[in-house]
């Protein structure tokens, strides 16, 4: 009999203990016994407990007959995760028309340097970018579905009007959908070219909170607040037809500013059009340019939790980012308190980097497997101009990373969880993305249980 290598273990009152099971999503309160035993059983002694209490633990995953059974568990889980992945997530091809940016955001992932670029994607190299799609799809036959980005940068600039008509046209001839990721302030320009395609586009565009807030994080390069332009430019999307979700990047400056900006998204009526919903998100760190005030994810789903009232969360339709939930949402689950819908599932792949989801092309030519490390060609994988030309071996440490096969992970009691880190940050601290990232997840789920335990303690009491 062995104890499964995936269980948290933290100690919350006494001699009271939460066990976090990462592989089956089980979350227990237990007393010493049960980690007295773990103990035993782990150091070849008898654990010296009941039948009961062992079949228990059997049930909820914390017990296997032997490591061999275990792994076969794992095995289960990772082809079921492959077959799934395939059937629901398609590659995501990245076309970065520029690396350009008319705006200054503090908190943003790409160095503003990057952005001062005037270099445009050429018509060549857009026709060279489809070929080469054309030619990944044929070789990754273990994913079938496919979809267009558009990114940047920003994408929609007076300069590269010219280049995103020929994408729209090249992404219609293929049938695939498209993700359009932009700041809003020259969207109008675009939306004689993107009418004939408006049952295959979905915007994404941020808004950061009310006027006040907004203007003094979503800048331009000369310092002025865009709240006016694209508010007026996110209403004449959502009055024509296209899908758009609003995305509100949070960290300690604006996360109780929320109610309120959903209050504004009522006063606009875009929550009664059907292709209108909003995104919460908390600001990131992977390139070590997330600025202050960051927040980590259970915090800012908790203060979200906290200043919005619930009726307001049934009148605006919300989705929130997958960060939120990385770690408590077994937790959060038995709590009744998580704002993700659906089941926990053990999670295989941190992010769509890893696996290789993600094929992104630069105007420098290059193909990049993360939208998070364009524009330095370190990271690239390989080149789309003038022919394809990808490294075999960095596109296996992309495609062939996940949490299973990861250095370390095999044996951390978070590991379904965590799912390995970010392959940027591990790359950057390990010098490669196949290692693993711990960062501080450990530290956060420990605050994050510390925090809930009085919670977790009068649930039991009350049972």
């Amino acid at each position: 009999m062995v104890v499964t290598r995936f269980v948290y273990i933290h100690p919350i009152q006494d001699a009271k203990y939460v066990l976090v099971n990462s592989l089956s999503g089980a979350v227990d309160l237990v007393e010493k016994d049960v980690v007295d035993a773990f103990h035993a059983i782990r150091s070849g002694e008898d654990p010296a407990m009941s039948l009961e209490m062992e079949s228990d633990l059997r049930e909820r995953g914390y017990l296997f007959d032997s490591r061999a059974a275990e792994d076969e568990v794992v095995e289960r889980l990772v082809a079921h995760g492959q077959k799934e992945r395939a059937a629901t997530h398609p590659l995501a091809f990245m076309m970065i028309p520029t690396m350009s940016c008319n705006l200054r955001c503090p908190y943003c992932f790409e160095p503003h340097k990057l952005h001062e670029t005037s270099q445009v994607m050429s018509v060549e190299q857009v026709e060279l970018a489809f070929k080469a799609i054309d030619e990944i799809r044929d070789m990754r036959t273990d994913m079938p579905l496919a979809s267009v980005h558009l990114f940047g940068g920003e994408p929609l600039l007076p300069i590269t009007e010219s280049v995103v008509e020929l994408i729209l046209q090249r992404t219609a001839e293929r049938d695939l959908d498209m993700t359009i990721t932009t700041n809003g302030t020259h969207t109008a320009r675009f939306l004689d070219m993107m009418r004939p395609h408006r049952e295959r586009l979905f915007f994404q565009i941020t808004m950061d909170g009310i006027k006040e807030i907004h203007d003094t994080r979503r800048i331009t390069a000369g310092g002025t607040g865009t709240f006016d332009q694209i508010t007026k430019n996110i209403g004449l999307l959502v009055r024509e037809g296209f899908t758009v979700e609003v995305r509100m990047n949070l960290n300690e400056d604006n996360v109780d500013a929320v109610p309120e900006f959903l209050e504004f998204v009522k006063s606009e009526n875009w929550h009664n059009y059907d292709n209108f919903q909003m995104g919460l998100s908390p600001v990131t760190n992977y390139t070590g340019l997330g600025g202050d005030g960051l927040l980590a994810p259970y915090q800012v789903e908790e203060r979200v939790r906290n200043v919005v009232p619930e009726p307001l969360f049934k009148e605006v339709r919300v989705a929130l980012n997958g960060d939120f939930s990385r770690l408590n949402k077994p937790v959060a689950d038995v709590l009744g308190e998580s704002l993700i819908e659906g089941r926990f599932i053990p999670s295989l792949y941190y992010c769509e980097a890893a696996g290789a989801l993600f094929y992104c092309f630069t105007p420098d030519g290059l193909v990049y497997p993360c939208n998070q490390i364009l524009g330095d060609s370190k990271w690239a994988i390989g080149s789309y101009d003038p022919e394809l030309k990808l490294d075999p071996e960095m596109v296996e440490l992309w495609q062939g990373r996940n949490v299973t096969n990861m250095t370390g992970c095999m044996e951390c009691s978070i590991a379904f969880l965590c799912s390995g880190g970010c392959p940027v940050r591990a790359s950057i601290t390990s010098g490669s993305p196949m290692d693993s990232y711990c960062g501080t997840s450990k530290k956060e789920l420990t605050e994050y249980l510390d925090s809930v335990a009085p919670k977790l303690i009068q649930m039991e009491e009350m049972a």
